[in-house]
């Protein structure tokens, strides 16, 4: 892991001997720069915008402001890039208006396609957000990002000792880039519109590519659930003759068990610890709804808030992968928020064992009648006995039935 370089400094006008103010650690890639004495209540009026703001456009708002109040900066503003036009959301005495790559200064261009800090002078370009069109000597485009989601970009404004803020105006940008990332995380829970994307990953390479390859076919995804820190227990259906053994004998494989089994189909559980397209798509408040896979290709169904930057989340797949397809994209209302939310709170009183129990059950066909399987079958799939088995199902039951008392 690569850890970034450090500025430990202190706000200039205070002796070096008096230390009622902390120092303040700032990013820098490019040395020491010149600090300004407005660091430490920037940051701490930032942060307090991300504490009181709930939605992107109020943090859009509220950090312009704070950049020419607090900051002392000459003007600012947020927008986003994307298919080669900047599209300015908010802004301190900067025209809100979308502006093409032709007439923007290339320090925007170079931050959004580098993802790095840039500047311009004044006499660089002519136009709407140029230094000049404020009446500033000099402009810093700072990209705000959080892993790798990337949230749009920040301009500000100011005289040429702004050249020397390149480490306090880093740290802004990656405040905001969080701030932005938290709300649009909670958001993400609570609406009730999403679109919908399915998404062809063409790369054997992929972890359930790999799986189906070891499976000597076509597996889907029917379930996840975590499996301590690091790990991740998928339940795939595949085909009935299916050997078990070779699926854990993949390198990426902890362990593998039988789940269910009929004359058709086999459930496996493979408990595994690879970075998975799942763990990508995440980090863009992406939820995949169903996976699939031959020894070729994988795909996903996942659902996305409506602004989403598609676009980006495709390029973070293709970092990795070979080929990646948009193969559909619909908007649509989200049925099951109340189910999803339902599910959340049942998970949450269960232990791993019960859980294990309830699937295991309703995988292999308990609850229908006449009943395929009894308990003593499950329980061998568990390495438990039925006793135990029985124990845990009922124990899962009980905490089903009050969950769905309580939030009637």
């Amino acid at each position: 892991m690569t850890v970034p370089r450090v500025l430990l400094v202190r706000p200039s006008g205070r002796p070096a001997g008096e230390e009622s103010l902390p120092l303040v650690a700032l990013p820098t890639d490019r040395g020491v720069a010149s600090v300004p004495t407005h660091t430490t209540d920037l940051l701490q009026s930032v942060s307090g915008v991300l504490a009181a703001a709930t939605d992107r456009p109020a943090i859009e708002r509220g950090i312009c402001e704070t950049l020419v109040e607090t900051g002392g900066y000459a003007a600012a503003w947020v927008g986003r890039f994307d298919d080669g036009t900047l599209r300015l959301s908010t802004a301190e005495r900067v025209s809100t208006e979308t502006v093409s790559s032709e007439a923007l200064p290339t320090a925007v261009t170079a931050a959004a396609e580098a993802g790095s800090l840039q500047q311009c002078v004044a006499a660089d370009r002519e136009g709407t957000v140029a230094p000049a069109a404020v009446g500033a000597d000099r402009l810093v485009v700072v990209p705000l990002r959080y892993g790798d989601r990337r949230y749009g970009l920040c301009g500000v404004y100011g005289d040429s000792t702004i050249g020397g803020e390149e480490g306090l105006l880093a740290a802004v940008g990656t405040t905001v880039a969080a701030g932005l990332h938290a709300a649009e995380t909670a958001r993400i829970l609570t609406t009730d519109h999403v679109t919908e994307l399915q998404i062809t990953v063409s790369d054997p390479e992929t972890r359930l590519a790999r799986l189906a390859a070891a499976a000597g076919g076509r597996v889907e995804r029917c379930g996840t659930t975590a499996a301590g820190a690091d790990d991740c227990e998928l339940y795939l259906a595949t085909a009935a003759d299916t050997d078990p053994e070779t699926v854990g004998e993949l390198p990426l494989v902890e362990s593998t068990r039988v789940v269910a089994a009929t004359d058709r189909r086999l459930t496996l559980s493979v408990t595994v610890s690879t970075v998975h397209p799942d763990d990508e798509l995440a980090a863009f408040g992406a939820t995949v709804t169903a996976a699939s896979a031959t020894p070729e290709a994988a795909e996903f169904t996942v659902e996305v808030p409506p602004e989403q930057d598609v676009r980006c989340l495709l390029e973070a797949l293709r970092t990795r992968y070979d080929t990646v397809d948009l193969r559909r994209r619909t908007e649509r209302d989200r049925r099951d928020r109340h189910h999803t939310e339902f599910a959340a709170a049942v998970d949450e009183r269960l232990t791993d064992r019960q859980g294990a129990a309830l699937r295991a059950a309703r995988l292999n066909g308990y609850f229908e009648w006449p009943r395929p399987v009894d308990g003593s079958e499950i329980a061998a799939t568990m390495d438990i006995t039925r006793q135990t088995f029985h124990q845990h199902l009922r124990a899962a039951e009980r905490k089903l039935v009050a969950a769905y008392a309580e939030g009637r």
